[in-house]
C-alpha cells in the first residue's frame, strides 16, 4: 500500500514539473546567450525580459530531466524504505 502511495505522490510531483517546466530566455541577437530563467506554465512561456519584448523562450530540458530523475530516485529510495519497514513487523 505504501509503495503505491509513494509512486502516486511522485507522479503528482512530476506532473507539476512538466506543467510548470524550467525555461530559459534567449538573447535577441544570439540564441546561445541566456538572459534569464525561471519557471512558467508550459503554454505561456514568457516573451519579455526586463520590460522589453520579442525574446524567445525555451524549456530547459536538461534541468527538467534532472528534476524528474531526482524525484524518481527519491521515490525509489522511499519505496525501499517502506518495504524494509514493513518486513520488520
Amino acid at each position: 500500500m505504501a509503495k503505491k502511495k509513494v509512486y502516486q505522490i511522485a507522479l503528482v510531483f512530476i506532473g507539476f514539473m512538466v506543467l510548470f517546466p524550467p525555461y530559459e530566455i534567449l538573447g535577441a541577437v544570439s540564441t546561445e546567450v541566456i538572459l534569464g530563467n525561471g519557471y512558467a506554465f508550459m503554454l505561456t512561456l514568457p516573451s519579455t525580459f526586463e520590460g522589453r519584448c520579442c525574446f524567445e523562450s525555451r524549456v530547459d530540458i536538461g534541468r527538467l530531466f534532472l528534476q524528474v530523475l531526482i524525484v524518481g530516485i527519491a521515490s525509489f529510495v522511499a519505496e525501499r524504505a517502506f518495504k524494509n519497514e514493513n518486513k520488520e513487523f
